[in-house]
């Protein structure tokens, strides 16, 4: 899912009050910039104070997965730390077939393109996915 897309959804939340988590991976760094500029008020956990203390990595993610609300991720192994972590996850799949990589935490939404009439994840809108998430912020 590109991410503009992500971006514009959490500017949709962060205009809601809600606070955005973004997990960048080590090679997401690029990325950084972009998004503090688009989503001022966004947080980076392993970008921020806590980097210079080498606190980083999946045992990272996953304990702080407790403490979100929902997330929204592509399929990925970020997704499958956040879903460890036992927060409910809205998964988009593009190619890739959901089926045994659904979220497995209760509450966990998957988001397949297919149902949009194509495998390309990019069909999935950011509208659909925001009206998907505020049923967990109701």
């Amino acid at each position: 899912w590109n991410l503009k897309n992500f971006i514009n959804v959490a500017k949709y939340f962060s205009k809601k009050k809600i606070q955005p988590v973004f997990f960048l991976g080590p090679n997401e760094e690029k990325w950084l910039k972009l998004i503090k500029k688009r989503v001022p008020k966004s947080l980076f956990p392993e970008w921020g104070k806590y980097r210079k203390k080498n606190t980083k990595g999946p045992a990272f993610v996953i304990a702080l997965s407790e403490r979100i609300k929902c997330a929204l991720a592509n399929d990925s192994g970020t997704a499958h730390m956040i879903d460890a972590g036992g927060s409910p996850i809205v998964k988009v799949f593009g190619r890739s077939l959901p089926g045994k990589y659904t979220g497995l935490t209760p509450g966990s939404l998957t988001i397949d393109s297919r149902i949009f009439g194509s495998d390309n994840i990019n069909k999935i809108s950011y509208e659909y996915v925001i009206k998907k998430i505020e049923k967990y912020f109701i």
